[in-house]
């Protein structure tokens, strides 16, 4: 569940944040890329490594979705000083 946020577009909002839509309750993890595995059973096998310009993925549940980054974000908080330190950190 969404608490306390800001709302912003999601190209403003760092990578492994905690995020919901800017009319949802549901939370997700932003990530500007994402790491694919062909197959569990082969060892030391490299990922393939999807992400575009322009775009973000949100993931939940084992779920992906790619949004443009224009789209706005409600970005989460745990309480009002890590929402203060995030805003004096924007306009420094």
């Amino acid at each position: 569940m969404c608490g306390l946020s800001i709302t912003l577009e999601a190209r403003m909002i760092s990578d492994g944040s905690e995020v919901c839509r800017e009319t949802g309750q549901k939370v997700y993890n932003l990530q500007r890329k994402i790491k694919l595995y062909n197959d569990k059973n082969v060892k030391n096998k490299m990922p393939d490594i999807i992400s575009s310009e322009g775009v973000v993925f949100l993931v939940s549940d084992g779920a992906i979705n790619c949004i443009p980054d224009t789209t706005k974000l409600k970005l989460l908080f745990e309480d009002e000083y890590e929402a203060l330190e995030f805003l004096q950190h924007l306009t420094d």
